[in-house]
């Protein structure tokens, strides 16, 4: 414990925030599990799925959960793997539309 009131005040302060920004970090973890699941069940609504995405990022950014740069940082890798699988399904999808003509 602290010295001062002061000091006790911020030490209170300090575990609020610790349990406030590991809750939003715990969330945002889910949502980008979820958003990775979804798109890998159905291709199809990759663009709502990165959008969700997105918010999740935004939101965790803005309420100081985790920094802006992080943030984006993932979801330009995120937007990355989806395309990347997006591709790659692409040619298959065509492929096996070939195949069945």
């Amino acid at each position: 414990m602290g010295q001062s009131l002061s000091a006790e005040k911020r030490e209170r302060q300090n575990v609020k925030r610790l349990m406030r920004n590991r809750t939003n970090r715990s969330v945002l973890r889910t949502n980008l599990r979820l958003c990775r699941k979804r798109f890998e069940q159905n291709p199809a609504e990759s663009d709502q799925v990165f959008n969700q995405a997105q918010q999740a990022l935004d939101k965790a950014a803005r309420l100081g959960a985790i920094p802006k740069k992080r943030a984006s940082r993932k979801a330009s890798r995120l937007a990355l793997e989806i395309n990347r699988r997006k591709a790659a399904a692409a040619p298959a999808a065509q492929a096996a539309g070939a195949a069945g003509n």
